[in-house]
């Protein structure tokens, strides 16, 4: 068992009373039993050294070489010469500093983003132990993940939809032309959400690299290579899958421990170690390799591949609706067709009866009344709407003809406000013909119109079958066969003409 015990306190009055406490960092083991070969965050000493220089005390035992070994500073300037101690087989390092009151004027503050750090780094060393005391809150906090990033990753997702219930861990190493190792710890996992979502964090020798570097590329051309690979190859995509839609959904831990990291700027937070991508790619090929001989395994991928192909479909339907949006707009603001034959009305109630040819869209025009009644001809059996795309749709005369009569527009961007009738009426002949004209129409509301119909401002007009002339010329109408047949009884004495129109009986 690694340990770290961590006292992070200072001199501050709290609740009324004055401390005067220590701020000790205690490592008992051995970082070359951690990682592969010599690990440090960095090789330039700035840490040690600004903290002894703005320390009024500072005091330093090392345990190394069959000794240990002692010195104290005040300011950064040695107060003692370094002293051998007694002999020990035992390694590590033990410091005790107090900020200089004179510098820190206030030295109390939250320690949640000190706790956090201490979380992160014993999740990012599997097996660690770091015990947080704070002596005046009487807090007292143990770190300790024998699952390491993996218990870190699970913590990203936190309590998402997840696609599958166990993140996919693996720990490797590779070797680079020095003859040193990269150790190479990932571990990763997706959500099942629909709001996109995704949360990479790198590490390179326990720093937090914010803003990646070679390492977090590495993953990445990893990744998206040996996705795309196994989707190609069980031909579930016909090309490569771009990453961002593989990684939609993604949550991953990636933490590389190295000999003489190189960042970018002070803070560390950009790793420039060309080698690490390397490193961290060629790991996850291997690691893939291994995983896709089982099925269980090969499963999630799949989900991993079919959750990335609806990603992708839903952005380029997105796409599709803005396109559509655009063109629904420009379609409202044309011209009326030249099959509409508008009524004179603007203010009042309007009817637009929507007919089937233009011999039928002649005869409702001489009946009319043009005051409020307007009336649009279709030519034949308009586009089924349920079987096509948008942009086929928005290329056919006929609806485009239909939309800019109404007014409301088409699809997510219809508004009934717009609408510029207040009864829509199909009137179609009686036939096979006719009923499947008027189901298109309908079809067409239902879809892409559906607060017409919700409104009731839909009806369709039933055509009479019969058309009785009397002997004054006066016409009767009668919608079908038993009409007829009681017209018959109750005019038997009469003499008058029967007229049958196209239609079904």
């Amino acid at each position: 068992m690694k340990f770290v015990k961590v006292k992070s306190i200072t001199k501050q009055k709290y609740q009324g009373k004055i401390y005067d406490l220590e701020v000790m960092n205690t490592h008992t083991y051995n970082i070359e039993n951690i990682v592969v070969g010599n690990c440090s965050s960095g090789l330039h000493g700035v840490g040690s050294t600004c903290v002894n220089a703005l320390s009024d005390s500072f005091d330093v035992l090392v345990k190394r070489d069959g000794y240990t070994w002692h010195q104290m500073f005040h300011q950064g300037t040695p107060t003692t010469p370094v002293e051998r101690l007694n002999s020990t087989s035992e390694t590590g390092t033990i410091i005790k500093y107090h900020p200089d009151k004179k510098i820190f004027k206030i030295t109390l503050q939250p320690s949640e983003h000190i706790k956090h750090r201490l979380s992160e780094l014993a999740s990012l060393n599997a097996g660690l132990k770091i015990i947080y005391t704070n002596d005046i809150t009487k807090e007292n906090v143990e770190y300790h993940f024998e699952n390491g990033i993996t218990g870190y990753t699970l913590h990203m997702i936190g309590d998402k939809q997840k696609l599958y219930e166990e993140p996919f861990s693996f720990t490797d190493t590779y070797k680079v032309e020095d003859g040193h190792d990269i150790l190479c710890d990932i571990s990763f996992i997706h959500d099942d959400e629909t709001e996109p979502n995704v949360k990479l964090k790198s590490f390179a020798n326990n720093i937090n690299t914010y803003e990646g570097g070679y390492h977090l590329q590495g993953f990445k051309n990893g990744y998206k290579e040996c996705i795309n690979q196994y989707a190609l190859d069980k031909k579930m995509i016909k090309e490569p899958l771009e990453m961002q839609y593989l990684m939609d959904g993604l949550y991953a831990t990636i933490s590389i421990k190295l000999y003489q990291p190189e960042f970018e700027g002070q803070t560390k937070t950009k790793l420039g170690n060309k080698e690490a991508q390397d490193a961290v790619s060629s790991v996850v090929h291997k690691y893939f390799d291994s995983i896709i001989k089982k099925k269980d395994k090969r499963d999630i991928i799949d989900a991993i591949v079919n959750r990335a192909i609806k990603v992708k479909e839903a952005e380029l339907n997105a796409r599709k609706a803005r396109a559509i949006s655009r063109k629904s707009k420009k379609l409202m603001k044309t011209s009326l067709p030249g099959k509409l034959a508008d009524c004179s009305n603007k203010n009042g109630y309007t009817e637009l009866w929507m007919c089937e040819g233009d011999s039928a869209a002649g005869s409702m025009k001489e009946g009319r009344d043009r005051s409020y009644q307007a009336v649009l001809g279709l030519r034949g059996k308009i586009l089924n709407v349920n079987k096509a795309d948008m942009s086929k749709i928005l290329n056919s005369d006929t609806i485009k003809g239909i939309i800019a009569s109404i007014g409301g527009g088409i699809g997510k961007t219809f508004n009934l406000d717009d609408v510029r009738y207040d009864k829509i009426i199909i009137g179609t002949d009686a036939d096979v013909d006719g009923e499947h004209i008027r189901t298109l129409v309908l079809t067409l509301f239902y879809y892409y119109m559906p607060k017409l119909i919700e409104s009731g401002r839909v009806y369709s007009a039933q055509p009479p079958l019969y058309r009785i002339i009397k002997k004054n010329n006066e016409s009767v109408y009668l919608l079908n066969d038993s009409d007829l047949k009681e017209y018959r009884k109750k005019h038997k004495n009469e003499s008058y003409q029967i007229n049958r129109f196209k239609g079904l009986a």
